[in-house]
This record gives structure tokens, C-alpha cells and sequence, in this order.
């Protein structure tokens, strides 16, 4: 049975209460966007973008969204809950450039979120391709494990082929798979000021969980399915093939990829038909009607 959520708390306690303990304890997703002479395509690449930031914004908790980019589109009626921090990111050249790019915008985001004060409880990398379920935040917040969180179950899912599969060890799979506390101190308040989560928070998918165990301070799994990492799109930086690294002086982890190789070559299963069931959970509505300069394709789809 999952504990009080916030709206059986709503009546519970006074209005005042309500209103100390909404502005005391948020949650706040930072997604590092990719330079346009990165993406295969552009359009595909702000498509998946905005939807990520509306799942992120359905949240059924207090949330801050903070999306860091070189450049995008102006969201008219933006939210006030969501933040776009523009910067001058030179264009990373190769795939390993391309990861020390997102590193430096996931720090960026990091020192505007001290800047900006009204600090979160928790900080979630999310890539700018995936979905969140909106009772994340609000879980995360209402059973308060100071360590942290990790998402154990979660979905890949490829709408293009309407295929899906859902994973209970999604951490090893997905990047966005962990919540870690804010602590306002710590907080870089510069580029080169490091945060001492910021390795926690940019590392690989699997390490990040043994990280804090090591620490002694091991992370809660979130009881439910809680993300949804899209496949098939053309634009996610992990599925970069070590081919195409080569020559280019990084080491690719041929391991990981042998790894990813051999889980390709278990026997196929498919299930789209439960991502498609829940998918109103993580896509509950639109939160962007009009962006300017820009005409939403039709994958801009908030159901399959």
C-alpha cells in the first residue's frame, strides 16, 4: 500500500499548512538538449523535446523544469515553473564530444538552480526524449527517503513500430533513473565550481545506484513504472553506435555494447499494448498549444 499522497493530505491539514508544505518540498527535473548540428533532425529532435518537458510538467507535485540549450523555439504562454537556459555551447564534433556537451549543460542547469533560489528537494536528469509518470514527483515527495530514489521498472517504447517492452531493471537501460537530494550549500555557484553529486548525476546508467549503496546511503526504488525511454527516433546520444567513434581518440565501452548486443538477441517480446494502455499517465495533456516561428509535426502525439 503507497503511503499519504498529497491529495489525501490536502484533507488532512489547514490551509496554510497545505500552502508551507507545497512551497518546502518540490522536485525538479533538469534536461540537457542537444545543439541542432547534432540532430539528425531538427524538427523530430524539438518535437520530442516539448513533449518531454509537458510529461515533465503533469506532475501531480510542485515541480521546477529547467531545460538547458544552445537555442529553441519560443513557447508562448511559457510556465512559470519552467525554466530555458540559453548558453553558448560550442558544437560537440564527435560522440564523445557530444556526451561531455550534455555534462556541461547538466552543470549549467545546476548553477541556475542555485541562482534561482526556492531550491528542491530532490534534482532528476531527464534525457530530452523521455516520459515521466505524473505521480513521480509526488511520490518521490511524499515518502521523503533522504538518500534518494531510482526508477526499477520503466518502458522502451518505439511508436513508430508500435513496439514496447517494459524493463524491471530500467536503471541499467535508461538514464533517467535517479532522484538525488538537493543540498542548497553544495550547489555549484559557477562552471567550474563542481557540485559533489554532479558525478553521481552524470554517470552511467547502472553505476549511480552502487554509487550511493558505497556511500552508505543506498537509494528507494519508485513502486511503479515511472519512465518511458522512446526508441527508434534517431535522436537519443546512447544508442550512438562505437563504430562511430572510432578514430575520433575516446574509448568506446565495447563491453556496454557487447551487453546491449546480446539483450538484442533474447527472445523478442512486445509490449506495446500495456505502454499504450498507460501512456495517458505519462502524457496526461499538452502543456504547449503554440511555439513561435515552429509548426508541431504530427508526431507531436499525446496519444498512440
Amino acid at each position: 500500500m503507497r503511503s499519504l499522497t498529497f491529495r489525501k493530505i490536502i484533507q488532512l491539514v489547514s490551509p496554510s499548512s497545505i500552502s508551507r508544505f507545497y512551497s518546502s518540498l518540490k522536485f525538479c527535473f533538469l534536461i540537457p538538449f542537444r545543439n541542432r548540428s547534432t540532430a539528425q533532425n531538427w524538427s523530430t529532435a524539438i518535437d520530442l523535446c516539448l513533449s518531454t518537458v509537458s510529461s515533465a510538467l503533469c506532475q501531480t507535485a510542485p515541480v521546477k523544469v529547467i531545460l538547458v540549450c544552445n537555442e529553441f523555439p519560443t513557447i508562448i504562454d511559457q510556465p512559470n515553473n519552467l525554466v530555458i537556459v540559453q548558453g553558448d555551447f560550442p558544437d560537440p564534433a564527435t560522440p564523445q564530444a557530444q556526451r561531455v556537451d550534455k555534462r556541461e549543460k547538466l552543470q549549467r542547469g545546476l548553477v541556475e538552480l542555485r541562482r534561482l533560489g526556492d531550491l528542491p528537494s530532490y534534482i532528476m536528469k531527464l534525457d530530452a526524449d523521455d516520459l515521466v509518470h505524473s505521480d513521480l514527483a509526488e511520490t518521490a515527495l511524499s515518502h521523503s527517503n533522504a538518500n534518494g530514489y531510482f526508477v526499477q521498472s520503466g518502458y522502451r517504447w518505439d511508436p513508430e513500430r508500435r513496439w514496447g517492452e517494459r524493463r524491471d531493471d530500467f536503471l541499467h537501460r535508461c538514464g533517467s533513473s535517479w532522484m538525488i537530494p538537493c543540498d542548497a550549500d553544495s550547489l555549484p555557484k559557477s562552471m567550474g565550481d563542481r557540485w559533489e553529486n554532479f558525478d553521481l548525476l552524470a554517470l552511467g546508467h547502472q553505476e549511480v545506484a552502487d554509487a550511493f549503496a558505497q556511500r552508505g546511503k543506498p537509494l528507494e526504488p519508485i513502486p511503479f513504472p515511472a519512465v518511458i525511454a522512446r526508441r527508434g527516433h534517431g535522436e537519443n546520444i546512447s544508442q550512438i553506435s562505437p563504430l562511430a567513434e572510432w578514430g575520433t581518440g575516446s574509448r568506446p565501452n565495447w563491453k556496454w555494447y557487447a551487453g546491449r548486443l546480446l539483450s538484442s538477441l533474447a527472445p523478442a517480446r512486445n509490449d506495446v499494448k500495456e505502454v499504450e494502455r498507460v501512456l495517458s499517465s505519462f502524457l496526461p495533456e499538452p502543456k504547449f498549444h503554440a511555439v513561435e516561428g515552429y509548426a508541431m509535426s504530427e508526431r507531436m502525439r499525446w496519444q498512440p
